[in-house]
């Protein structure tokens, strides 16, 4: 069990450090993305988020919180288009009403973040 646990943390470290790299150098893989339940048994449920158009998962979530965090990050391709949306009537002043709103910088931040930008 040691041994598989091993294995799983060095392949995880690997996907992390590819994640990381890659967000730094190019866009994420187009939307919309899906989620879709793995066949594991109930105590230890896993997840697969997968683009359309694609036949393989590229990205596995397992935990105790496993589907809402699936279902977050496979949302996360249309909530960064309405977030830059919203950036975008607000930089306009097309959208009056978000004017001076404070939250805009976290917004922006977390637009920098999901692009790999310096927040």
């Amino acid at each position: 069990m040691r041994a598989r646990q091993a294995v799983n943390k060095q392949q995880n470290d690997k996907n992390k450090n590819i994640s990381e790299m890659t967000m730094k150098t190019k866009p994420h893989t187009p939307g919309p993305w899906n989620m879709i339940t793995h066949a594991t048994p109930e105590y230890a449920p896993q997840f697969g988020i997968y683009a359309d158009g694609q036949q393989f998962d590229f990205g596995i979530i397992r935990g105790a919180d496993a589907k809402a965090n699936a279902r977050l990050i496979a949302a996360a391709p249309d909530l960064l288009f309405i977030a830059k949306r919203i950036d975008e009537l607000a930089e306009s002043g097309d959208l009056p009403l978000l004017r001076g709103w404070q939250e805009l910088g976290g917004l922006k931040s977390a637009i920098a973040r999901a692009e790999g930008r310096e927040a």
